[in-house]
């Protein structure tokens, strides 16, 4: 029988009238490979049915009016896709009170006339159970489709908490940044309103770049298509780095951010943005869990052949029906309407893939609610032979005057980079669509183009395609800021003709800087 059934699902249970006629046919059926178990009595064939067989020869003198309504019950509490088969051993002609009782109430009976040859007998047994492999099937189909039922709702729920904490999370920066524009529009002549407005909106708008990105890196992390630009990375610095970077919100919540390193400098082969981004989330979901005054340490412990860097904090700690699914999507331990500790429970599902890229791995650990929470981050340490000298960066080169054209459907977004870029000494022109943007191009003739890609009337590849098709315009520089930033989206604007592909939200400075080198 099928290798995914158990023995006791295809065991023949055997209750004969005598001893003798037991041994006769288990003899019979085990000369034809086939399991076969006699039974004592009646009470012990129910038991048996119960516990899991695959079918049941049974002399209709065994049955009585009782046992046969006992034979009923137990087959009536059998799950839904159970059609016990009942092989009844009758005397010549078939047509006793017991076979037609019997008959009238079971559904899967096969009658066999005595004297049985041994060939009709194991024949029929296996063609029944045969029949009751179908069965299984059935069950094994049945359970599986209620364990993926199961999943799905349990799926669709998390991505329903998730889509409610996803709207919480992008109004809340709103309303500071529309109270800044309040702000700039009542009290502009207040140098001191105008600096706090300004730091404002710049924080919401890098928790809004930051919310953006960690849902474009899980779109990333689930199609695979995360690349690590990979060099040799000294770990120890570069986690100083984020904790300097990460001190001021530990200050504001009254945290003691503590660090510890069992090592001057331990060298890693791996992305520095993307090991950045794994410390730094760390030591985030530690300060979001931790209430105000409580503690988070983080240490450095480098062994011959791995480095672990532990984020250790004193805080809520994790329940432990949620410790093992806390680096599953969507999941956030806590769900209470404050929504104190923000986020949208798919940080540290990024942080254990980019672990796993990195041929690492990261580890949670807690003892429960209100005993802090524990994450180890561990990869194999780089030896010396092998750590590659970064290469040096270019120097920026301070740039001139340049005659630039911006265009973007979107006014606003035009019109403050072009404002931007006029501060910075460049003459700017705006267009708002595809076609105006090759006009505009052609009269003003420029020499950079910062180009939307999702534009009306022609896209920002069919623009790039026109500009390099004018000998007039040759040279000119075309960088693409747009909010697509797949690399499947960067190889389209490179085959289009475009010189850089910067993606939306844009800090001004970047592109700056990018037009000064």
């Amino acid at each position: 029988m099928d290798g995914l059934v158990d023995a006791a699902d295809t065991l023949v249970l055997i209750l004969a009238p005598t001893g003798k006629d037991g041994r006769l046919i288990e003899g019979a059926l085990r000369a034809a490979g086939v399991e076969g178990r006699r039974c004592d009595d009646l009470e012990s064939l129910l038991h048996g049915i119960g516990s899991g067989a695959g079918a049941a020869v049974v002399a209709e003198e065994a049955l009585n009016v009782a046992g046969l309504q006992s034979v009923v019950h137990t087959l009536s509490t059998q799950p839904a896709w159970s059609d016990f088969p009942l092989l009844l051993l009758a005397r010549a002609g078939a047509a006793s009170d017991t076979v037609a009782q019997t008959l009238r109430a079971l559904g899967n009976v096969q009658v066999i006339e005595r004297p049985t040859q041994v060939g009709e007998l194991t024949s029929a047994v296996r063609i029944a159970l045969r029949g009751r492999l179908r069965q299984y099937q059935i069950r094994d189909n049945l359970d599986a489709l209620e364990d993926r039922e199961t999943k799905l709702r349990e799926t669709d729920r998390r991505k329903d908490e998730f889509l409610a904490m996803l709207a919480h999370e992008l109004r809340n920066p709103l309303q500071p940044i529309g109270t800044a524009a309040d702000v700039l529009r009542t009290h502009g002549h207040s140098r001191e309103a105008v600096g706090y407005a300004a730091d404002v909106i710049d924080r919401q708008v890098r928790h809004l770049s930051r919310l953006l990105e960690d849902l474009l890196d899980v779109s990333r992390i689930t199609t695979g298509k995360i690349v690590l630009r990979r060099e040799s990375v000294e770990l120890c610095a570069l986690v100083r780095r984020v904790v300097e970077g990460s001190r001021a919100w530990f200050e504001t919540r009254g945290h003691e951010l503590t660090m510890t390193m069992n090592c001057d400098e331990v060298w890693v082969d791996g992305d520095p943005a993307r090991l950045y981004q794994i410390v730094s989330n760390l030591l985030n979901n530690a300060a979001k869990y931790t209430p105000e005054k409580g503690h988070v340490g983080l240490e450095v412990i480098s062994t011959d052949h791995e480095v672990h860097v532990r984020v250790k904090d004193n805080g809520v700690g994790i329940a432990a029906d949620v410790l093992p699914h806390v680096f599953e999507l969507f999941t956030q331990a806590d769900v209470s309407l404050d929504r104190s500790a923000g986020g949208l429970g798919i940080g540290l599902r990024i942080v254990q893939k980019l672990a796993e890229l990195h041929g690492g791995n990261v580890l949670a650990e807690s003892e429960g609610l209100g005993r802090g929470s524990t994450f180890t981050l561990s990869m194999p340490a780089l030896s010396a032979q092998l750590r590659a000298v970064p290469a040096t960066a270019l120097e920026p080169v301070r740039s001139e005057t340049m005659r630039i054209l911006v265009v973007d459907d979107n006014v606003d977004a035009a019109q403050t980079l072009a404002m931007v870029l006029e501060l910075s000494g460049h003459v700017v022109k705006t267009a708002h669509d595809g076609i105006e943007a090759i006009h505009r191009a052609r009269e003003m003739r420029p020499e950079v183009i910062v180009l939307d890609i999702g534009l009306p009337g022609a896209s920002g590849y069919d623009v790039a395609r026109a500009i390099r098709a004018e000998p007039t315009l040759a040279g000119v520089r075309l960088i693409a800021v747009t909010g697509y930033g797949r690399d499947e989206d960067r190889r389209r604007c490179m085959d289009a003709g475009f010189d850089l592909h910067l993606v939306k939200p844009l800090e001004p400075s970047v592109l700056l800087e990018r037009l000064a080198v």
